[in-house]
C-alpha cells in the first residue's frame, strides 16, 4: 500500500513506495505552475534519498523555465529565510523532519517564505491534478545557481537581531553539547555557535 500523503504540510511518503520519481516530477511541475516564472529556492536535509530527490526537483524546475537557487543541505528555516531574502517566487525544502530514514518530503513555500496557506494549497492541488505538462523550449530553460551563502545569510540575520546581544552571550563562555540527530543542524549549528 503506497504511503504517499499530500497535505498542507507538503508531499511526503516512503521513497519508492508512494514518493517515487513520477510523483516528485508531477508535483514539482505543478509547483512551478503555481509559482509562475521566477526563481525558486531549493534546500534539503541530509537524508540518503535527498540527493536523488533534489536532482529530480532541480531538473523539473529548470525544464519548466524557473531558475533554481540551490542552497544545499540546510535546516528548513534557512530555506524559508532565503525565499524572502532573495525575493524568490517560492521554495522547496526536501525533508521528512522527524520521520524515519526511508521517508522524504517536499515542503512547499510561497513567495513570503511561508508554508502554503489553505487557499494556496487548494490552488496547488488543482494544478497538480491538472498539471501543465508543457516545458520550456531549449532557449528558455532555467539555470541553477549554486548559492552556498544561504546558510551564512540566515545565521548572520539571526546574530544581527536587535534582541541578540552577542557580547553578553560570549562573556558567559557557555559550553554547549549538541546532538543534531543526523540532521541538517550538523551543518548550521557549529557555524552559529562559534
Amino acid at each position: 500500500m503506497p504511503t504517499l500523503m499530500i497535505s498542507i504540510s507538503g508531499i511526503r511518503g516512503i521513497v519508492g513506495d508512494g514518493l517515487d520519481p513520477e510523483v516528485i516530477v508531477r508535483s514539482t511541475a505543478a509547483f512551478a505552475d503555481f509559482c509562475g516564472k521566477g526563481k525558486i529556492v531549493v534546500g534539503s536535509d541530509g537524508r540518503i534519498s535527498g540527493e536523488m530527490v533534489r536532482h529530480l526537483i532541480i531538473g523539473t524546475l529548470t525544464a519548466k523555465g524557473n531558475d533554481v537557487i540551490d542552497i544545499g543541505i540546510c535546516p528548513t528555516p534557512t530555506v524559508l529565510f532565503n525565499v524572502k531574502h532573495l525575493n524568490a517566487a517560492g521554495g522547496i525544502q526536501i525533508s521528512a523532519s522527524h520521520n524515519p530514514n526511508e521517508w522524504n518530503a517536499l515542503k512547499l513555500l510561497n513567495s513570503n517564505g511561508e508554508f502554503l496557506s489553505p487557499e494556496e494549497n487548494i490552488s496547488f492541488l488543482e494544478k497538480m491534478d491538472n498539471a501543465n505538462r508543457s516545458f520550456a523550449p531549449w532557449d528558455k530553460l532555467g539555470k541553477v545557481i549554486d548559492y552556498k551563502e544561504g546558510l551564512d545569510n540566515h545565521i548572520n540575520a539571526v546574530l544581527n537581531m536587535d534582541y541578540v546581544d552577542l557580547e553578553k552571550i560570549k562573556a558567559k563562555k557557555f559550553k554547549v553539547l549538541l546532538d543534531c540527530v543526523n540532521g541538517a543542524g550538523a551543518y548550521s549549528m557549529p557555524k552559529l555557535l562559534k
